[in-house]
């Protein structure tokens, strides 16, 4: 049997889902609707996410987001469309879970109804009842379709369901539609996939790479004025303040590149390692001196960690003009590459450690920015800082 699992919203852009205190929508959705991909497979399912990766963005607006989800499913040849949700309102004492149908009548009234009895017995949310509702994804499925508003985001204590009981909230919806198609369920253990490393006090942040920005700050550390900044470029010191080290472009303006770093400057006229976002949205990671004509929207030179997937050696580092000497064990931001997305890393560690860990973390391409006694992450407050507020010449932002 075919079965679309639509995981609500889009993670960025368009078609966005609620925020809780904690949480995003469209987080919650893909976790819940991954687990019970993984439930209906294990049980001999066939199935199809609308959302194949987290990351993933459908459509260019709310309308055509929409409508992608419902082709989705009809080219598939879904039998059943289960759509997930959270819900939200301006009030914290609003609770409970519901379920939607365009309308009364047919098969798809009857899962739903078996969904929302597995849901309210399984996870003890109020009941909001089965309702009608002229939704797009309901209405342009050709198969039975049902829209699954599991808890409000919006309630404290029904966000920590959201947050914690994924598994619970899928296994529900799995055993509505078991139970409605009458199929017998398999004694299987679904869990997410084992780590051969446990890694620990590692912060990692994924950025939209049209949002990636940078900030000549020129203050003590901790009193940039944004929320959410990460210490960014190497920076050095002059009689007038400090200034950045190799390339450094934000909103199309450069205001560092090597080839025209003062001569007394390490890196000073080097094909440095370069994080690069352009005005089309294109990005990657490429060597060089010059960022002039080059449709650069934003950029960063870093320390070469990973380059397609292979560890960057100490001599290759070494010819950029750096010493090694940036790379001992201490905390250090990293921005990195894997498949669409840009992604920040915080780690303390050493060099030793470094490649092994972007690979586990699933990057490609990585750059290490400055960090030990320039190191600090914010969000919104100061999570994570090495001694001292030192001043820095600049910070990355991811909003």
């Amino acid at each position: 049997m075919k079965i679309c699992i639509d995981a609500g919203h889009n993670d960025r852009g368009h078609d966005t889902g609620a925020n809780g205190r904690k949480s995003r929508e469209q987080d919650i959705t893909y976790g819940i609707a991954s687990v019970l991909r993984d439930i209906l497979t294990a049980n001999g399912f066939e199935v199809k996410m609308t959302r194949e990766k987290q990351s993933d963005c459908l459509g260019t607006s709310l309308h055509s987001s929409l409508a992608q989800r419902a082709k989705i499913s009809n080219a598939f040849g879904a039998e059943y469309f289960i759509s997930i949700h959270c819900n939200a309102s301006e009030s914290e004492e609003a609770e409970g879970s519901e379920t939607y149908v365009c309308a009364f009548g047919g098969n798809a009234e009857k899962l739903a109804k078996k969904v929302q009895e597995k849901i309210i017995t399984r996870m003890g949310t109020s009941d909001r009842d089965v309702k009608t509702g002229n939704l797009q994804v309901l209405r342009e499925t050709y198969c039975p379709a049902i829209l699954v508003e599991t808890a409000f985001i919006s309630n404290p204590s029904e966000e920590e369901l959201l947050l914690n009981k994924q598994q619970d909230f899928a296994q529900a919806i799995a055993d509505g539609l078991f139970e409605h198609v009458g199929h017998k369920k398999e004694n299987v253990t679904v869990s997410k996939p084992r780590t051969i490393y446990k890694i620990t006090d590692t912060y990692k942040q994924e950025i939209y790479p049209p949002n990636l920005g940078f900030c000549q700050c020129d203050c003590p550390k901790n009193n940039v004025d944004v929320d959410n900044y990460f210490n960014a470029g190497f920076f050095a010191w002059t009689d007038k303040g400090t200034i950045p080290v190799g390339n450094l472009v934000d909103s199309g303006i450069i205001y560092a590149q090597s080839k025209d770093n003062p001569s007394w400057i390490n890196v000073a006229g080097k094909e440095l390692t370069t994080l690069y976002v352009k005005n089309d949205g294109t990005f990657g990671i490429s060597k060089m001196a010059n960022l002039e004509n080059k449709n650069i929207k934003t950029a960063i030179s870093g320390i070469p960690i990973t380059r397609n997937r292979k560890q960057v050696s100490m001599d290759e580092i070494k010819s950029e003009g750096y010493d090694g000497s940036e790379l001992y064990n201490t905390w250090h931001n990293f921005l990195g590459i894997s498949g669409n997305d840009i992604y920040l890393v915080a780690k303390k560690c050493a060099y030793e450690e470094m490649h092994w860990l972007m690979v586990s973390l699933g990057l490609t391409d990585v750059v290490k920015l400055d960090g030990g006694g320039s190191f600090v992450l914010s969000n919104g407050e100061i999570i994570e800082t090495t001694d001292g507020n030192r001043r820095i010449n600049n910070v990355g932002m991811w909003h």
